[in-house]
């Protein structure tokens, strides 16, 4: 029997419990679960495809080998080591020359700093101040923080601890490869259901960064204003889209179509939201959910963090049901 819940993507706040609820969501919104799903899967295959690599690297290999892989890379003194003025990390660092021009990959199986298989952490120039191996981080999941000048472990590695290392990165690659099999399984439904969705709103929070263009007509919940004085009674108004501040890049900009406040911003007819906030919608979307209630709840309790300032969800609810202007 299919949990249907398993089928919410991570951070996603949905409660879904049969097929009727994800076909409910509508087709941008299945659409966009899909796309999170197959990021996933994505990941999940290049991570066992990563650590299948890895220990088939090291199969077979001993201390005396990577000693003499050693030799072919740079293995450097740190005569100048100290907390730059512009760190704000403040973690020491290398400040001589040769250390600050060294090239990325030049210290491997030496010094952690520059090696090829360094992993994340903090880092300047080309290479890393503080941060992991990616052999190790396989084995410990509270790995002690490598410094740019921690000897490599491998040219002295004992063959146990070698050998642990290749079996949680074996280990690790079978997880990923049933994680990306369960994922499939996943988008497969999702697909079945996209196929019988109606088109309906995007939920804010889940919006395409590119959901609003230039010149599209909006409508605009102002029953919660905030910043300058609102000079109007009324709750909705009506805009366009205007090109502005961080257009689909996270924000949208709008002109309303009557003077709303007392604002310098277009002589009181301009105004911003942000690309999740569930007060300004298409105006399709706005004649959706006034005839729709029930999506009109889900859109606006489940598809919105209720938690966001000066949310006014149960006064936008009776916007819809009133559509009240005036």
């Amino acid at each position: 029997m299919t949990d249907f819940q398993h089928l919410v993507p991570e951070y996603w706040n949905l409660t879904l419990s049969s097929m009727e609820d994800v076909v409910f969501l509508g087709k941008v919104n299945i659409s966009q679960m899909i796309k999170s799903w197959r990021w996933k899967a994505d990941s999940a295959r290049g991570s066992a495809e990563k650590a299948q690599e890895l220990a088939e690297f090291l199969k077979g290999k001993t201390a005396k080998d990577f000693q003499e892989l050693a030799q072919d890379y740079e293995n450097p003194v740190f005569p100048s080591v100290g907390i730059p003025k512009d760190s704000w990390v403040k973690e020491h660092e290398p400040t001589d020359p040769d250390s600050i021009s060294r090239r990325d990959g030049t210290t491997t199986f030496n010094v952690c700093g520059w090696c090829t298989h360094k992993s994340g952490g903090t880092c300047r120039y080309s290479f890393m101040i503080s941060g992991s191996c990616e052999f190790e981080r396989y084995l410990h999941s509270d790995y002690d923080r490598k410094k740019f000048n921690t000897p490599c472990f491998l040219p002295t590695v004992e063959p146990e601890y070698l050998e642990k290392i290749i079996e949680t990165m074996n280990r690790h690659s079978e997880d990923m490869k049933s994680d990306y099999e369960a994922i499939l399984v996943k988008i497969e439904i999702l697909e079945r259901a996209l196929g019988e969705a109606d088109e309906k709103p995007a939920l804010p929070d889940r919006r395409p960064h590119d959901w609003f263009d230039i010149g599209d007509p909006v409508v605009c919940y102002i029953g919660a204003w905030e910043g300058n004085k609102k000079l109007v009674k009324h709750d909705i108004a009506v805009a366009a889209v205007i090109d502005g501040y961080r257009h689909h890049d996270g924000c949208v900009s709008v002109c309303y179509d009557e003077k709303i406040h007392d604002g310098d911003y277009l002589d009181g007819r301009g105004g911003g939201y942000g690309m999740s906030r569930p007060e300004v919608m298409h105006q399709w979307e706005f004649e959706y959910l006034r005839e729709h209630p029930d999506f009109a709840r889900l859109w606006l309790l489940e598809g919105t963090g209720t938690h966001m300032e000066g949310m006014d969800p149960h006064g936008m609810l009776r916007a819809f049901s009133s559509n009240a202007k005036g």
